[in-house]
């Protein structure tokens, strides 16, 4: 008897588990979705470039579609070019973005702002456009 309660609660707990991660998954896709633009870095570690890596960021604005694509543009003045296009996915936790293989970690992500960490480099602030 005690065996079959046991395993109950192991069944009850592992599905509870899986809808929380599964939630956290969907709830980040979706705040993810639109139109993010550059807003700063935060850097982890001291880089020599980093004044560099600021200006040649200016004016990035990246879109999240759905069906996992993703498109970066840079607009300078009035023009805007496409610097990059891939796939990404969300970690099923909902902790982690993949562009490209190439992972972060989300800190903040909600109707406005958007923070991800690169590991030991830098932190990266994107706002909402749309």
């Amino acid at each position: 008897m005690k065996l079959k309660t046991t395993l109950k609660l192991l069944f009850f707990f592992s599905s509870f588990l899986l809808s929380i991660t599964s939630k956290a998954q969907t709830n980040n896709e979706t705040k993810l979705l639109g139109t993010w633009a550059f807003t700063g870095y935060t850097f982890i570690r001291d880089e020599p470039d980093s004044l560099n890596y600021i200006n040649e960021s200016k004016g990035l604005i990246v879109s999240f579609e759905k069906g996992n694509k993703f498109i970066t543009k840079q607009k300078i003045n009035d023009t805007e070019k496409t610097v990059g296009t891939g796939t990404y996915t969300i970690s099923k936790d909902g902790k982690y973005l993949y562009q490209n293989d190439e992972e972060v970690e989300i800190i903040i992500l909600n109707e406005k702002e958007f923070v991800m960490k690169v590991p030991n480099a830098v932190i990266i602030h994107l706002k909402r456009l749309k």
